[in-house]
């Protein structure tokens, strides 16, 4: 097979990729496992407030309600900057939670 026929492979390959990518079906699975991986990481933030910070149940319906509350600008806004969240986060608490968390490294 030469280099001609590899790259007319390539890029029917990458075709039919983009085309599931953008398929409705594809986008509800992704949408789907989103909300799965969140909604692991809100249990894991209850389990630490539970264990750690002595939470009951009145100040974790606070917590959850404070994080519902956020989701519906995330959800209103295609463009919600989470980086100007941490950002002002950072000069608050002297903490940046991307930076501490592994994203946004070298100045990204």
């Amino acid at each position: 097979m030469g280099w001609a026929e590899k790259e007319l492979k390539r890029a029917k390959l990458k075709k039919k990729i983009d085309e599931i990518m953008k398929s409705p079906e594809y986008k509800k699975r992704e949408q789907e496992e989103n909300l799965r991986v969140f909604l692991i990481y809100c249990i894991i933030s209850v389990d630490y407030l539970y264990r750690q910070e002595k939470y009951r149940a009145k100040r974790i319906k606070r917590f959850l309600d404070f994080v519902k509350q956020q989701m519906k600008y995330v959800s209103e806004d295609d463009e919600y900057d989470f980086k100007l969240l941490n950002d002002e986060l950072e000069k608050e608490t002297g903490v940046n939670v991307m930076e501490y968390m592994g994203f946004w490294e070298d100045g990204q």
